[in-house]
């Protein structure tokens, strides 16, 4: 069981490396200042700390928890919340929420573009090495067109063209429609 929550855990840091890149690029593609591109990379790389918590807890990547809160409370109670302020706070708090219908926090535009972006690319390489089917059974606990259907549905929560441009680049819309039929 050690080496199965080791390879989550190993799994989710290298996904918020991938949300840090891409909170960057996206930021400096929008002519942010240094300050704040830094900012949101940093947000990039703390983003999922509650669900490294509850990986720990739970050795599942099933959410029984705002995973976005709990990471969210972690840093509100402690010396981050002198770097960082209630809005980029707020990033982290509502990145995984998807009832968000619009969405002032340029922080967390960013952050839930390079989320998606990152879990795409990850999805998209799952399917190149026909490792899907077994990730989201063994990691996800659900089916394979359920995964994907979920999929689907983030493309009508995208903030930035950028972001469009990107997914139309890795083809994932379509390679996730293949696999529905």
């Amino acid at each position: 069981m050690k080496q199965f929550v080791t390879s989550m855990l190993l799994i989710k840091l290298h996904h918020s490396h991938k949300v840090a890149e891409y909170c960057e690029q996206l930021s400096t593609h929008l002519g942010w200042n240094k300050v704040d591109i830094e900012t949101v990379t940093l947000l990039g790389y703390l983003h999922d700390y509650g669900s490294l918590l509850e990986i720990l807890e739970t050795s599942s990547f099933v959410h029984k928890h705002d995973h976005g809160f709990e990471g969210y409370w972690k840093f509100h109670n402690s010396e981050f919340n002198k770097i960082l302020t209630i809005d980029q706070l707020a990033a982290i708090r509502y990145h995984n929420n998807p009832n968000l219908m619009e969405l002032h926090n340029k922080f967390l535009k960013v952050l839930r573009d390079a989320d998606k972006l990152a879990i795409f690319e990850f999805t998209n390489s799952l399917i190149n090495t026909g490792e899907l089917e077994w990730h989201c059974e063994t990691y996800l606990e659900c089916k394979t067109t359920d995964y994907c259907k979920a999929m689907l549905g983030w493309f009508g929560d995208i903030n930035y063209s950028w972001t469009e441009r990107k997914l139309s680049d890795m083809k994932i819309r379509e390679r996730l429609e293949v696999i529905l039929g």
